[in-house]
């Protein structure tokens, strides 16, 4: 069974039982550094989820600029990581 099937699985359980989808997004937040690497992960910190927003803490403007930039590819890799569009947007703060 590879990735996108569980994903697709653990949604469809969700969908089906009329639950959120806490569990996804607390896993989009944990995929955050292997998404963005080390050197990313180590000058952000994501401060939360909600409703499929990823809010994320940028310690630098440089920084942040360059991520707006990258944000539709990020959120790209998180939810193709989950096998489900989980992700809908990335707030940088």
């Amino acid at each position: 069974m590879d990735e996108q099937n569980l994903g697709k699985i653990i949604a469809d359980y969700f969908n089906v039982n009329n639950k959120t989808n806490i569990f996804l997004e607390r896993q989009a937040i944990d995929l955050w550094e292997s998404v963005v690497g080390q050197g990313i992960a180590a000058n952000t910190k994501v401060t939360g989820i909600s409703r499929g927003v990823i809010y994320v803490k940028v310690n630098s403007a440089s920084l942040k600029f360059e991520l707006t930039s990258m944000r539709t590819k990020i959120k790209d890799d998180i939810n193709k990581k989950l096998g489900v569009d989980i992700v809908t947007n990335i707030v940088f703060k």
